[in-house]
C-alpha cells in the first residue's frame, strides 16, 4: 500500500524454491530440492534406548515406541511420491542397523 520499498540487502529464505525464484530475475543460484524418504517401525517404548548411525542411515527411537529409519537422498525435483525402491532399501538398512527389526 505504501509503494515500492528499497533495501541495500535482502534475505531470500525460500529453501529449494530459491533457485527458481531468482532465475526469474536472471540470477543463477545452484539450489535444488532433494527428496528424503524414511519409514517408521512400531516397537515397544523401551525397544531402542539411543540413536544408531551407520553407513549414512540412522535409527531414531521416539517416546511412543516408534523407530524412525532414514533417510534416502534423492535428486527427484519436487516429486514427493514414495517409491518401492526406497522402501526396500530402508527396510534393508533397518535390519542391518537393528537385526531385531527383521
Amino acid at each position: 500500500a505504501q509503494g515500492e520499498i528499497r533495501g541495500d540487502q535482502v534475505v531470500l529464505s525460500a529453501g529449494a524454491w530459491s533457485g527458481e525464484l531468482l532465475g526469474g530475475l536472471g540470477i543463477e543460484l545452484p539450489v535444488e530440492p532433494v527428496k528424503g524418504q524414511m519409514i517408521l517401525y512400531k516397537c515397544a517404548s523401551d525397544f531402542l534406548s539411543c540413536m544408531v548411525l551407520a553407513k549414512g542411515r540412522y535409527a531414531i527411537p521416539r517416546r511412543d515406541g516408534h523407530i524412525l529409519i532414514g533417510s534416502t537422498l534423492e535428486h527427484e525435483g519436487f516429486d514427493k511420491t514414495p517409491t518401492d525402491v526406497a522402501l526396500e532399501s530402508l527396510k534393508a538398512s533397518a535390519i542391518e542397523l537393528i537385526p531385531a527389526l527383521a
